[in-house]
């Protein structure tokens, strides 16, 4: 998935000494976690720490798909990413592109 250089610098350390299968955001065990702990486990703290609202993961999913086809990624990609099996599925609940984007949001840290 394209990522921008902020988002890479922001995840790196999640990802330093870890293998291309190994998860992300692991459970306290290693194994993977629901979207529900996610949400409680890193969502979060994250948002709390960078003094923003709560936020639902369904319509970061939903804005994840939305952008990534304003922005010209392929709806096959999209629906990929996404885990759907068609790309009907990701069409017809996911992405609702009305106007098209500029450019991706940037992320500022506000606790600097």
């Amino acid at each position: 998935m394209p990522l921008t250089d902020k988002l890479v610098e922001l995840l790196s350390c999640q990802v330093t000494g870890k293998q291309p299968n190994d998860f992300v955001f692991p459970s306290p065990k290693g194994k993977s976690i629901d979207d529900r702990m996610l949400q409680r486990r890193v969502l979060k703290p994250v948002l709390k720490k960078l003094g923003l609202a709560d936020r639902d993961l369904y319509a970061a999913r939903h804005s994840f798909g939305t952008r990534a086809v304003q922005q010209g990624m392929a709806l096959t990609d999209v629906a990929y990413l996404m885990g759907h099996t068609t790309v009907e599925t990701a069409m017809r609940n996911y992405v609702s592109v009305t106007k098209p984007a500029v450019a991706l949001p940037s992320i500022s840290d506000k606790s600097k």
